[in-house]
């Protein structure tokens, strides 16, 4: 008998935790959905440029990494290449998640491939003093792993 009760005890403090906890979470708790049919025209027209240019760049590498020449650093400028457009659009996602209309994100890397230059397209209505921290933390976090420095440049086009 005693058994029971401390399982129905058990049973009814979790029921009341978890009560406790759902009454106290804040009411927007789930992300806020994207959606794919009001992305900023101009910024979808510049992302297909920027897949062209790198699918031509990826393909001269590829002749020449065939062709034995300089294959080692070819090989290195191939790795960094083909994964920056995943991760650019990656990266887009997560500013639209944090609350941000539309953005475009360009990385495009110097000669020797370790210092990119980044730029950050933000289409938005309201910007605030922090969003560039904001947007270079999220950028430092994701790409910390290719390089160890970068440069960022942030654009705002305001809503008209």
């Amino acid at each position: 008998m005693i058994k029971r009760n401390k399982l129905s005890l058990f049973l009814f403090a979790i029921v009341a935790m978890l009560t406790v906890y759902y009454i106290n979470l804040p009411e927007d708790v789930t992300p806020k959905e994207y959606e794919s049919g009001t992305r900023y025209q101009p910024f979808i027209d510049e992302r297909s440029n920027i897949v062209v240019s790198r699918s031509l760049e990826l393909e001269e590498l590829e002749a020449s990494i065939a062709s034995l020449e300089n294959s080692d650093t070819d090989i290195k400028k191939y790795e960094i290449i083909s994964g920056l457009t995943e991760r650019e659009i990656a990266l887009e996602e997560d500013l639209r998640d944090y609350g941000y209309t539309d953005c475009l994100i360009c990385i495009s890397v110097n000669n020797d491939y370790q210092i990119p230059d980044i730029t950050v397209k933000v289409y938005d209505e309201k910007m605030s003093k922090n969003s560039y921290v904001v947007i270079y933390a999220l950028l430092d976090e994701s790409l910390s792993d290719l390089f160890s420095d970068m440069y960022l440049s942030v654009e705002y086009i305001e809503q008209t």
